[in-house]
């Protein structure tokens, strides 16, 4: 039967085209599996469902372990060999038969691959989650390993106070090369008020609650509404500052453009303008939303006339969608136009963003990224 007739989410293994699995130069010599990417053609966006077909005398990969993404093996067919190995331990094998399914949940170390030694054909179903800034470990490939780790370094497993599998969204301390974000707290109320009064004249024209400054009682209440979304994981809005503590702006993820979006804001004062800060402060965040809280997509919305903080998401690698008349208010109120700026998690890899240096924790400290 063909597809024809059916919605696109509804393929039939059949129709799809078969891919014969190998490594690049000079690991090519070995042939693996054959599979057909049925979770691709049938549009879905995170997890990934290959059927694998082993013949005899092939593996479907080196032995490996992944850092993010979880995995399932169901077979289907045949009687292919389960090969694990534990963290520091001794591989063993595995007889398998139809029926029998194998979890490798991520950042358990536990390395693995399927070989067939049967005449008949083994058949696999496998699902595996698709996240950005996974990595992998390979302990019965060393140069296999060396050569990943040297031209595809941002795949590396890492081996010194790596993210935690146990970690949860979101993050409350973000560093970067030369900045701290985490959520303002009470005791930064004196302090950010001083900021906002020192920076009013500057704010003002272009964010609306800076032309009249609250009072101390007042941002009190407001820091308090923040700390309660952050642990709703919810509107989270960070201070930017320095490494000694020294508060110097603001910013934050905002859940305004739908389920599978996040909007960053910003704003830093005067005398920190021009250094590249808030660049580094949103390029840290769109990893974030897009490597570790899996959005599909994070945007950017400025005043046109705002060139300094146009030319932000211009560098990280966002794409400028559109200017939209009258979508916004000016500090006095007046209908004025927004640029859009937008960044899908398909193409953060290849864009300036996710060469952002950044490491976060959640609440318990436990590290995200």
């Amino acid at each position: 039967m063909s597809n024809a007739g059916r919605p696109p989410f509804v393929v039939r293994a059949t129709d799809i085209s078969e891919i014969e699995g190998h490594y690049p130069a000079p690991f090519d010599a070995e042939k693996l599996s054959f599979g057909r990417d049925l979770g691709r053609a049938a549009g879905s966006r995170s997890l990934g469902c290959w059927q694998e077909r082993l013949p005899r005398g092939r593996r479907t990969s080196f032995t490996h372990a992944h850092l993010r993404e979880e995995e399932l093996i169901y077979v289907l067919a045949g009687t292919p060999t389960l090969r694990w190995r534990p963290p520091g331990g001794e591989a063993e094998e595995v007889p398998l038969e139809p029926g029998d399914l194998v979890a490798f949940p991520a950042g358990t170390g536990i390395a693995h691959t399927f070989r067939n030694d049967a005449d008949m054909d083994a058949i696999l179903l496998c699902i595996g989650e698709r996240r950005l800034g996974d990595g992998s470990l390979y302990p019965d490939d060393p140069a296999w390993q060396a050569w990943r780790d040297e031209h595809r370094p941002q795949y590396r497993w890492p081996n010194d106070d790596r993210p935690s599998v146990a970690a949860e969204w979101p993050a409350w301390r973000i560093e970067t090369d030369r900045l701290v974000l985490r959520p303002w707290e009470q005791a930064d109320v004196p302090d950010l008020l001083a900021l906002q009064r020192e920076n009013q004249e500057h704010l003002a024209p272009t964010m609306p609650w800076a032309r009249t400054l609250p009072t101390l009682d007042e941002l009190l209440g407001t820091v308090r509404s923040f700390l309660r979304s952050f642990l709703e994981a919810d509107d989270l809005v960070y201070g930017i500052f320095l490494p000694d503590g020294t508060p110097i702006g603001g910013t934050g993820l905002h859940p305004r453009i739908g389920p599978d979006g996040l909007e960053i804001g910003y704003w830093i004062s005067k005398r920190h303008e021009g250094l590249g800060l808030v660049t580094e402060a949103a390029g840290a965040l769109t990893r974030l939303a897009l490597e570790v809280h899996r959005k599909q997509v994070v945007e950017i919305h400025c005043d046109p006339r705002n060139t300094r903080s146009a030319a932000i998401p211009a560098r990280l690698g966002y794409t400028h969608v559109g200017t939209l008349p009258g979508r916004t208010r000016d500090a006095l109120g007046r209908p004025r136009e927004t640029m859009i700026w937008s960044l899908l998690s398909a193409d953060l890899l290849d864009s300036p963003a996710h060469h952002t240096s950044v490491m976060a924790r959640d609440a318990l400290g436990r590290r995200l990224i």
